[in-house]
């Protein structure tokens, strides 16, 4: 790698605000709804319903669903076994169980996720789980060209953390 093949951070900096120009109409859309609705990301948190338990039966056919292209007539059919086995042994004891616990905590599933997913798991948190939401899709505007992988992946972090300061500093649109 040469010195003329190393970007300094102007002519990174530089690069990112002539190829990405929509970013500044985003974030002039978020403060102008922001101004307009005067609501705060998190101000309705509190109001939320709580989370639904999904119905055992439900859960049981919409698994089946997931896994049937991925797996061979066989495969399929003894996947079919033991969701029935599920069904008709531990099935609805352990649905009982969630079912208790929502009933005592409004988002019955939050903390299980939140160690599964990002504390107990090993794996590297960006490509298992996503915090930061949808990241920007560049391939219509910037097709991928050789020489371009340090830019391209500076935009992304670039982006990921634009999202997460709108997201801390309660500046989102609240979704309805």
């Amino acid at each position: 790698e040469t010195t003329s093949q190393v970007l300094t951070r102007r002519e990174v900096y530089s690069a990112l605000r002539r190829k990405w120009i929509p970013e500044r109409l985003h974030r002039m859309v978020f403060q102008f709804v922001r101004k307009a609705l005067g609501e705060r990301t998190w101000q309705y948190q509190d109001n939320l319903p709580p989370l639904p338990v999904p119905d055992l039966q439900h859960s049981l056919e919409r698994y089946l669903d997931s896994v049937k292209p991925h797996l061979s007539a066989e495969e399929y059919k003894r996947t079919e076994e033991v969701v029935r086995q599920f069904q008709d042994g531990v099935g609805p004891v352990l649905h009982r169980q969630l079912v208790d616990r929502a009933s005592t905590h409004k988002d019955w599933l939050e903390d299980w996720y939140m160690e599964a997913g990002y504390l107990r798991s090993r794996k590297p948190v960006t490509l298992s789980s996503n915090l930061s939401g949808s990241l920007p899709y560049l391939e219509h505007g910037w097709t991928a060209q050789e020489g371009t992988q340090e830019e391209r992946g500076t935009l992304v972090v670039w982006h990921a953390l634009q999202f997460w300061k709108l997201l801390r500093t309660e500046q989102l649109p609240v979704d309805r």
